[in-house]
């Protein structure tokens, strides 16, 4: 059977046609025998299928979820501040991305263009001077630029100490190792170690 409702004898804008329900053509069909709904296409293959982008607004926290439970789960969420996407694994936000403030990956290793990650973090790049990691304190042309590693303080209260500390200048390219920064602790101890072939662990101090 079909019900058919127009704004004139030639045009259909509401159509129920053997169960299904269609306004417009694809502007919103209810497909009867699949149980799912299309927005802009007559096709659904999930239970909502949307041909189109999508607008949730919401005056404050607007949240779009996909949940198994409520311990396990993922959001994409707007709020004042910005935008945030989270993810929960056993009740714990393992994955917590912010458009403003502080981000972190929290459920295992993260892997940048390898999908096996062997640490905590794992690089796959090309052996050019586009692979490896870079690190800058600034992108401007013709200035200084510093970058950083460093290790956590035993004292939690204190600064970091110092690793590897390297400063591209005018003129030159400095490295220094342990130290050599106003702004982080210097290191008390540099040791050396060296092994007979490349599958002994440890090594054997050569300096000290």
């Amino acid at each position: 059977s079909s019900i058919f409702f127009g704004r004139d004898g030639a045009t259909t804008d509401v159509n129920v046609y053997n169960g299904d329900f269609i306004v417009d053509t694809n502007t919103l069909f209810v497909d009867a025998s699949a149980n799912s709904v299309g927005i802009g296409t007559t096709s659904p293959a999930q239970k909502l299928e949307v041909n189109g982008n999508i607008l949730a607004t919401v005056a404050n926290n607007g949240t779009i979820k996909a949940q198994y439970d409520a311990n396990n789960l993922a959001q994409l969420q707007a709020n004042s501040s910005g935008g945030v996407i989270g993810a929960n694994a056993s009740g714990a936000t393992n994955i917590l991305l912010r458009s403003y403030g502080d981000s972190y990956f929290n459920g295992g290793n993260v892997g940048i263009a390898i999908t096996s990650p062997a640490s905590t973090l794992h690089v796959l790049g090309p052996n050019s001077a586009s692979g490896g990691i870079t690190l800058t304190s600034s992108t401007s042309d013709n200035t200084q630029k510093v970058g950083r590693i460093k290790t956590s303080h035993y004292d939690t209260s204190e600064e970091p100490f110092t690793a590897i500390l390297t400063n591209a200048q005018a003129s030159d390219n400095v490295l220094r190792l342990g130290g050599g920064s106003g702004a982080e602790n210097a290191a008390t101890d540099i040791r050396f170690y060296t092994a007979a072939n490349n599958t002994t662990l440890t090594g054997t101090e050569r300096l000290h």
